[in-house]
């Protein structure tokens, strides 16, 4: 628990309700990775009588105060950090220019990433479409599970209602802090742009999602749509619309449709690969006028979650370990002591222990005193297994182009996971091939940036539609390719002397 946002909250529900639906229900966010099947223990809490119990195995009697832990929505962002990195297109709206045909013409506008585990917003300025300022927040739909396999489940089981309240409430409080920080009413914002996986697209609207939750994985809706922002309680200009990206294929959203909008990479004749890794890491390789997506489910442990030591990147997480004639060194987020280690450290740390033998090939710890937070053997096969998922689909999307790895130019990394990883560390693991090695660029959150690009420029909203369209999708998990690959990538290689 995050010793500075603890606060006491009355929670009052049904008698025999868990306390994790009654917190759930009253809007208080709980950390439950696994969607209250008691398997984390992330949704640990402490009572006002000292008891500390998991709140999805707590049974209500009545009325019981509650010590949360859940980190508040941060500071401002600065307005630039969405586009970090970004090579945008050189037309001229998407530079910043007046395009009479564009959303920003008529008023302020707003682009929202819906990210698994972060909400990202920022306000655009009337007829510029310049960034004025940037926000995020962490998804209040955290609560019902850390993937969104486990949201579907949930969506399945008890209706789409909730989870698109809860949805559609993070955003419009994002929505309001931005207007509060730019010194405007929220209804004075014109237009809205959201970009977000399939599942989360879905959710947010409150689409069934029956379907995309099995094979073959069919979404509800993949073309783009034009809203009235009204209808989904967005608490902006009553005649706002929403435009929300197109989806491309089961596990391939918006988001993507919004990164290839920003990069345009298949009109250059050189490859470029695009990946967002995460729990569901999004991946294009488009270059030559094709495009090619894949999503790897590699579960959650680049998030923290199913580790040991696991959390996710805030205060107290060790973010990067070094390898060091002394030892081992590490960095924690606000420095003090670690009281974990979120993604980019694990990737660090396994990297590190391979450079100095202590992890062999399949993955076997080999020495444990020197390590800077525990690390249990299911911990690096956790991420094995992670690692294999993303190198395998990789692998089947250069197959399918017939093309190796040494023939791509570039390697585009967004996300909060990709933003922040060490790209030598990547390659070291096997998480990607040791050819990319020297042509990676981490860009920032490019799905943000792509919906706040579609809002300045209608070239880029056609773009976004057309690409979306092009792009051939492959389904790995009926790849048996894939299921080779995998087991292949499952190994790490060690050097010796």
């Amino acid at each position: 628990m995050h010793p500075l946002t603890g606060r006491w909250v009355e929670v009052n529900g049904g008698r025999g309700e868990t306390l994790l639906t009654a917190m759930q229900r009253a809007g208080i966010q709980a950390d439950a990775p696994c969607g209250g099947n008691g398997t984390c223990g992330k949704c640990r809490v402490s009572l006002a009588d000292g008891e500390t119990v998991l709140a999805c195995r707590y049974r209500l009697s009545g009325p019981v105060k509650v010590l949360t832990g859940m980190a508040e929505t941060g500071p401002p962002d600065p307005a630039g950090s969405f586009m970090t990195g970004l090579a945008f297109p050189k037309a001229g709206a998407a530079s910043g220019a007046f395009d009479p045909d564009s959303a920003v013409s008529g008023g302020y506008a707003a682009a929202v990433d819906l990210g698994t585990t972060t909400l990202a917003a920022c306000l655009l300025a009337p007829v510029s479409g310049e960034v004025l300022l940037a926000r995020s927040s962490r998804n209040p739909q955290c609560s019902y599970g850390a993937d969104v396999i486990s949201r579907a489940q949930y969506s399945i089981t008890h209706g789409p209602d909730e989870l698109s309240r809860c949805i559609r409430g993070g955003v419009r409080e994002l929505l309001k802090e931005l207007s509060a920080g730019a010194g405007i009413r929220p209804d004075e914002i014109k237009a809205v742009s959201v970009a977000g996986n399939t599942c989360m697209h879905h959710l947010f609207l409150g689409l069934d999602v029956r379907k995309l939750a099995r094979a073959p994985h069919v979404p509800a809706v993949k073309e783009a749509l034009i809203l009235k922002a009204e209808e989904y309680q967005l608490s902006v200009h009553p005649e706002a619309l929403l435009y929300m990206l197109p989806n491309i294929a089961g596990f391939v959203g918006g988001d993507t449709a919004a990164c290839l909008a920003c990069l345009q990479p298949e009109r250059e004749d050189a490859w470029t690969l695009l990946a967002d890794i995460g729990t569901n890491s999004e991946m294009a390789l488009a270059g030559k006028g094709k495009i090619t997506v894949c999503s790897a489910a590699a579960g959650p442990a680049f998030e923290g979650v199913g580790i040991s030591c696991g959390m996710r990147a805030e205060e107290g997480a060790v973010a990067a370990v070094r390898n060091t004639d002394g030892g081992i060194e590490t960095d924690v987020i606000g420095g003090g002591s670690a009281r974990g280690i979120c993604g980019s450290g694990l990737l660090d740390l396994i990297a590190v222990l391979l450079e100095r033998g202590d992890i062999d090939e399949y993955g076997g710890l080999k020495c444990e005193d020197l390590l800077p937070v525990p690390l249990t053997q299911k911990d690096v096969r956790q991420f094995q297994l992670a690692k294999a998922a993303i190198a395998a689909g990789i692998e089947c999307l250069l197959e399918k182009e017939g093309i190796s790895a040494g023939d791509v130019s570039r390697v585009y990394l967004s996300g909060a996971f990709g933003n922040y990883l060490n790209p030598g560390s990547a390659c070291a693991t096997g998480l990607f091939p040791e050819e990319f090695s020297g042509r990676i660029e981490q860009i920032g959150n490019a799905s943000a940036a792509g919906a706040a690009l579609i809002l300045r420029s209608a070239s880029a909203w056609e773009y976004a539609k057309e690409a979306a369209a092009k792009a051939e999708a492959l389904e790995l998990a009926e790849l048996p390719e894939f299921q080779e690959s995998f087991l292949n990538h499952i190994n790490f290689t060690v050097k010796t002397e």
